[in-house]
């Protein structure tokens, strides 16, 4: 990703953080396709993609501050919360 192609996320992320929703739903139909492709390779099941989406953009929209002081690109943190987000859903229960 080029640092101009990573600029609108970031921007949008700074706005999230000061709770700005129009910014979390740009931010989501942004990233949406790639984030619920993750979840779809994980959940054969598409109830629990959904699921698992929705708890991912949740905990997104909540952390909102704490990701956008994280280093990285605001699409590379997303991503790895999907990614990390499917994991945990799909270990085995204790």
């Amino acid at each position: 990703m080029t640092s101009r192609s990573a600029e609108v996320p970031r921007r949008l992320m700074r706005a999230v953080a000061s709770g700005d929703v129009a910014a979390f739903s740009r931010l989501y139909d942004l990233l949406c396709v790639a984030t619920y492709s993750i979840f779809r390779q994980h959940f054969p099941v598409q109830e629990h993609a959904d699921l698992a989406m929705n708890d991912m953009w949740i905990s997104v929209w909540r952390n909102a501050r704490a990701l956008h002081s994280q280093p990285g690109t605001t699409t590379d943190k997303i991503i790895a919360a999907a990614e990390a987000r499917a994991r945990v859903s799909m270990a085995p229960a204790a």
